[in-house]
C-alpha cells in the first residue's frame, strides 16, 4: 500500500462515519420537534415569554372555544405581552383531536374577544402546533 493512496475500504469506512455523524445529527435536531408537534403530553406547557416573538407570524389571532361552548380569541401579541402560557390538562383520541388547554396570563386579546385571565379551553391539533412554533420563536 503506498502513502496517499486510498483503498476501497478507506472510502467505505469515511462514508460510514459521515453517514453516521449525519444520521446522528439530523435525529438530535428532527426528534425533540417531531415529538411535540405530533405527541402532545398532558402536563406541556406552552410558555409565551414576549412580543418580539412574533414578528415573522401572519396572522397572530385565532379563535378557539371554552369549555362551556363560548368561542373567545387568543391574540398572539397579548399572549407573549401577559407572559402567559397554557398547559395542556388532556386529550382526545377517539372523536375528535380535540386539546384540553388551561390559559393563565393577563389576556388573550386587547378587544371583547378575550378569553380572561384563566381560561379552559379546547383547541385542535392545528392550532396547538401554531402556539407551540410561535411560543418558540
Amino acid at each position: 500500500m503506498r502513502h496517499g493512496r486510498r483503498t476501497s475500504r478507506d472510502i467505505l469506512a469515511l462514508a460510514a462515519g459521515i453517514a453516521t455523524g449525519t444520521a446522528a445529527v439530523m435525529a438530535s435536531v428532527w426528534q425533540p420537534w417531531q415529538g411535540h408537534a405530533a405527541n402532545p403530553r398532558v402536563g406541556d406547557i406552552i410558555a409565551f415569554r414576549g412580543p418580539s416573538a412574533f414578528r415573522t407570524v401572519d396572522d397572530p389571532r385565532m379563535l378557539v372555544r371554552r369549555r362551556g361552548g363560548f368561542a373567545c380569541v387568543l391574540d398572539l401579541n397579548a399572549m407573549a405581552a401577559s407572559h402567559g402560557s397554557l398547559v395542556i390538562e388532556g386529550l382526545e383520541h377517539q372523536r375528535t383531536s380535540a386539546v384540553h388547554v388551561h390559559w393563565a396570563g393577563t389576556r388573550t386579546s386587547a378587544d371583547a374577544g378575550d378569553c380572561g385571565r384563566t381560561a379552559d379551553l379546547l383547541l385542535d391539533r392545528t392550532d396547538l402546533d401554531r402556539l407551540r412554533m410561535a411560543a418558540r420563536r
